[in-house]
C-alpha cells in the first residue's frame, strides 16, 4: 500500500454522492475505489466499577441490644444507677441506635465509669455492621 496514493479521482457525480453522504453521516472510503460506508458504531463505554457496599451505622435497637453479652446485660439490668437505667430504657424505647450518635458513646461512657465494659469494649461496641 506504500506506493498507492491518499486520492482518487471522482467525477462530478460521485462529489455530489460523498457531499450527500457526508451530510446524513457516512463516511468517503478510498479503500479499493470510491465507496460510502456506515461510521463504526460507537464502543459502549465501560460500567462503571460499583461502589463497594458500606459499612452500616445504623442498627435496630434490637439489632445493638444482641451485641451485648449475658453478663453485661445483668450488669446493667442489676446496676442501681438511675443514669444507667435511664439509658438502658433509652436504648429500649429507640427505633433505630446510630453508631455516630454521641448519645451512644456517652452511654457506653456510663457504662465504663461504672466497671461494666472497659474502653475496648466500648470500640468494639461502636464498630459498623459490615456491609452484606
Amino acid at each position: 500500500m506504500s506506493g498507492d496514493p491518499a486520492w482518487i479521482e471522482i467525477d462530478d457525480e460521485q462529489y455530489d454522492e460523498a457531499l450527500a453522504g457526508m451530510a446524513s453521516g457516512k463516511l468517503v472510503s478510498i479503500e479499493d475505489g470510491f465507496a460510502m460506508v456506515d461510521p463504526p458504531a460507537p464502543e459502549d463505554p465501560p460500567a462503571p466499577e460499583p461502589e463497594p457496599p458500606q459499612p452500616r451505622t445504623i442498627l435496630s435497637s434490637r439489632e445493638y441490644l444482641t451485641r451485648f453479652t449475658n453478663a453485661e446485660y445483668a450488669a446493667v439490668r442489676a446496676s442501681e444507677s438511675i443514669d444507667m437505667q435511664r439509658a438502658y430504657d433509652s436504648l429500649i424505647a429507640a427505633q433505630f441506635v446510630d453508631l455516630s450518635d454521641p448519645a451512644v458513646g456517652m452511654g457506653l461512657d456510663l457504662m465504663i465509669s461504672l466497671g461494666i465494659i472497659d474502653a475496648t469494649r466500648k470500640a468494639e461496641l461502636l464498630q459498623p455492621e459490615p456491609a452484606a
